[in-house]
């Protein structure tokens, strides 16, 4: 939450406001004055993942009143989508993002590789590899870094095959189940440390320095928990 406090403070002030944000509604948009999207843009936003629920239509209207949000749009959804399935099923969701709200309002948080420019119209949801390599190139990170990064994701991507989606943002990659058995999809995010990569999933939280740490049993890990949220195992 701290980094939507920092990187995207409009959202974080709609969330403090309205901290169920899961349940934004036609009601909650029509609250906030925001614009109608038309057919075309309806048709577009339900082929996605990112924006295929109701509360998702709500967050991507907010952020075409902002030039900067607009051009993180799917990266803001992806993240927030990351915080829903962080939170047990058993607990209230609306207090605790207050809750977590409350901590960030008086935490702070070193952002390592957020670009520092971004001009209108500029993309940073990448197709593939290659435009987030280009990224981090122009960011000065080390060969070795992305080497390393390059590593990891070629290793799983040949291991789930068509399996899964992969998305790619400036500050982390996401893998989903295609084939989900419910609601939460998104079975690994690698963030992008400033000397390491990462992993986050099933609860965990593991360090890459090299290849060499990524053995065979962190593999047998992740498949487990792509197995736990695909209806397709691996």
């Amino acid at each position: 939450m701290v980094c939507i406090q920092i990187a995207y403070p409009k959202i974080y002030e709609l969330i403090n406001q309205e901290p169920s944000f899961r349940e934004w509604n036609d009601q909650t948009a029509k609250k906030l004055r925001l614009a109608e999207l038309n057919e075309s843009q309806l048709i577009v936003l339900n082929s996605t993942n990112e924006f295929d629920e109701e509360w998702e239509k709500v967050l991507f209207k907010k952020c075409q009143q902002d030039p900067y949000m607009s051009s993180r749009s799917f990266q803001i959804s992806q993240l927030l989508n990351y915080i829903i399935e962080l939170v047990p099923e058993n607990l209230n969701f609306s207090e605790e993002i207050t809750r977590i709200i409350g901590f960030s309002a008086v935490t702070s948080v070193n952002l390592d590789l957020i670009p520092k420019t971004v001009h209108k119209g500029e993309k940073v949801r990448y197709v593939g590899f290659a435009g987030l390599e280009e990224t981090l190139r122009t960011q000065k990170v080390s060969q070795d870094y992305i080497s390393t990064l390059k590593f990891i994701h070629d290793k799983i991507e040949n291991v789930f095959l068509d399996l899964i989606q992969i998305n790619y943002t400036p500050n982390f990659i996401t893998f989903t189940c295609k084939y989900p058995k419910g609601r939460s999809k998104t079975f690994l995010f690698i963030r992008f440390k400033k000397n390491n990569v990462q992993f986050e999933f099933s609860g965990q939280s593991i360090v890459i320095s090299q290849p060499e740490d990524f053995t065979n049993q962190l593999i047998d890990n992740l498949k487990s928990a792509f197995n736990n949220l695909s209806e397709k195992e691996i």
